[in-house]
């Protein structure tokens, strides 16, 4: 019965481990992404076409227009925003706003678009992805170290001279 607790805790303190350093690196690597991105491309002002959010979701969309160096009209359809954007950008069914400061590559336009006021939303919830996979990697290797360190974590094998003595037999 002992043994099973064990086994069971070891178990749970691995996998807290590997889906911290899962969460870890989502979060880095969606940093680098905005990161990246936020460095690359033209800035611009857009125009609000539309915009809507989810009440009680997380998050909303605006749907942008602008023109290029060139004059050509650009537009780029349900562009993804942090719902905090989203409720700034609405007052009831009228915009509040009708532009924004976007970052856009012209070589690529079917990259995403960067709204550069969303970047600090958005890089606080890569900051809450890293931070809750520390505390599970923390959770994790603590729940490890107190089993080795209580003695139960220690695995008998044949060639150790207690082996067998606490055994129980199978029923």
């Amino acid at each position: 019965m002992r043994n099973d607790w064990v086994a069971a805790a070891n178990l749970v303190g691995r996998m807290l481990a590997l889906l911290g350093a899962l969460l870890v690196a989502i979060g880095g690597f969606k940093t680098a992404a905005l990161y990246l991105q936020s460095h690359r491309g033209l800035e611009t002002v857009a125009t609000i076409d539309a915009a809507a959010g989810h009440q009680f979701g997380t998050g909303g969309w605006v749907d942008l227009s602008w023109r290029d160096d060139g004059g050509t009209m650009r537009q780029a359809l349900g562009v993804q925003v942090t719902g905090r954007l989203a409720r700034k950008l609405r007052l009831g069914s009228a915009l509040a706003r009708t532009h924004l400061r976007i970052r856009y590559r012209p070589d690529d336009i079917r990259s995403a678009i960067l709204v550069i006021e969303d970047v600090h939303e958005q890089i606080k919830s890569a900051a809450a992805l890293c931070i809750a996979g520390f505390l599970a990697i923390s959770g994790g290797s603590g729940l490890i170290l107190a089993l080795m360190l209580s003695g139960l974590g220690t695995v008998r094998t044949s060639s150790s001279p207690e082996f067998g003595a606490e055994r129980e037999p199978r029923p």
